[in-house]
């Protein structure tokens, strides 16, 4: 981004354009797949979220509340920062997971109603076998 480069308005403005993004696409849902859309949603709200970790360091919260060399705020602010990363790539999982579990729900159906059809055919043979 051209404008104010490297400063805390830089993240806001990011922040700013990002957070529009993600309501538009709340708004709007683009997508057929619900989840396709909920990857979307969390791969917005992972850049939002980051962006946010991101004003933090810029800003300097850390000193203001004498945290420097804390290092139980060091740890939960990796944790944090690892969620948040860590966020479309769970929902991706996820998304694959559930569409896996679809395909697999509909050939189990698809195999039940063939082995119904099939044992019908059967009965249906063996009772013509039967009547000649």
């Amino acid at each position: 981004m051209f404008l104010a480069q490297g400063t805390a308005t830089q993240i806001v403005v990011a922040m700013f354009i990002s957070f529009c993004w993600l309501i538009g696409h709340l708004i709007i849902q683009a997508y057929k797949e619900t989840a396709d859309s909920w990857l979307q949603t969390c791969s917005m709200l992972g850049i939002f979220l980051s962006l946010w970790l991101g004003l933090i360091i810029k800003v300097g919260i850390v000193d203001e509340l004498d945290l420097p060399g804390n290092p139980l705020f060091s740890a939960m602010y990796e944790v944090l920062t690892a969620i948040v990363n860590m966020l479309p790539l769970v929902a991706a999982f996820l998304a694959i997971l559930s569409k896996v579990m679809v395909r697999v729900r509909v050939r189990g159906r698809v195999r039940l109603r063939v082995r119904v059809r099939l044992r019908l055919r059967l009965r249906v043979r063996l009772r013509v076998r039967v009547r000649r």
